[in-house]
């Protein structure tokens, strides 16, 4: 199955990402942040690239594979708010590791939660095994949901 970083991965697209790389560590020399508060049309008139191969080279960048690959990448917005206001944040060293980090201690909550719902939906089977009639109905349905919850959120789970 292809990934997105299969579909975006070229030379070309790597070269861009260098050059906005190279860019935001300028700005981290002046200002001490490696964060372009720049829009992607802002950054391609600088380099001399459109819009569209800004964004691709950026949606690239965002991925795990090209991280591992080169080294370094840029935070993914995921919420489509412009670069000028919140920023191109570039990771490399021990913010790329601080990232993987964070998605580690996520799992690690992820693993918690999933144990505390088999919790819960032992405690209502019990108490549904121990009723009859409505109040019965009730702590199945309640049992069934939370096993509900258990096992969509395990699918995440690597």
């Amino acid at each position: 199955m292809k990934t997105r970083f299969d579909d975006l991965n070229s030379p070309a697209r790597v070269r861009w990402i260098a050059q906005i790389a190279q860019l935001a560590l300028l700005e981290e020399k002046t200002n001490g942040k490696p964060i372009l508060y720049l829009t992607q049309g802002q950054i391609g008139r600088k380099l001399g690239a459109s819009t569209v191969t800004i964004a691709n080279a950026f949606r690239l960048s965002y991925t795990a594979e090209f991280k591992d690959e080169h080294g370094f990448g840029f935070a993914d917005q995921g919420n489509g708010h412009s670069g000028e206001v919140f920023g191109y944040k570039l990771l490399y060293g021990a913010a790329l590791n601080a990232e993987q980090e964070t998605l580690d201690q996520v799992e690690y909550i992820d693993t918690i939660i999933v144990d505390h719902l088999r919790g819960v939906q032992e405690t209502y089977t019990g108490l549904a095994v121990r009723r009859t009639g409505k109040t019965a109905k009730a702590y199945w349905k309640k049992a069934a949901a939370a096993e509900l919850a258990a096992d969509e959120l395990e699918k995440t789970l690597v």
